[in-house]
């Protein structure tokens, strides 16, 4: 067996997330989901288990963390795939979630705003908003 392929299994094996394209990854998380709590029952396990939380950002809607309301980052083991939002019920973003996802390939970061209106998610892909510092 060539080099490629005992790399690829090896690849395959330990990175089961990049396995999916990132658009069938953030499908996955989407797909019939309502609201953030259906989108983040649908994260898989591995990302539940790797968390942290933060009670100051300098994220776009930084003014919605605080230490009574964490900004909640979820990632999986290689962090090759991040989800991001805030906590507090008031803000205007709270059905709103954030995730960067890098490309295999290239190893660039790709960032998805997910929102929901009316029942249906919405996501946008490299929002020009998140660019900037991404």
């Amino acid at each position: 067996m060539n080099k490629f392929w005992i790399l690829s299994l090896f690849y395959f094996a330990f990175c089961p997330y990049l396995a999916l394209s990132q658009n069938e990854f953030i499908e996955s998380l989407t797909n019939g989901a309502t609201t953030i709590d259906d989108l983040i029952n649908r994260v898989p396990n591995e990302m539940r288990r790797n968390q942290m939380y933060m009670n100051e950002s300098r994220a776009l809607h930084r003014e919605a963390v605080s230490h009574e309301n964490p900004r909640s980052i979820l990632f999986n083991n290689d962090a090759s795939a991040l989800l991001t939002f805030n906590s507090d019920p008031n803000s205007p973003t709270y059905n709103q979630v954030e995730a960067l996802v890098f490309d295999p390939i290239t190893l660039k970061p790709n960032v998805y705003l997910i929102s929901f209106k009316n029942g249906k998610p919405i996501v946008k892909p490299n929002p020009r908003e998140c660019m900037g510092c991404h």
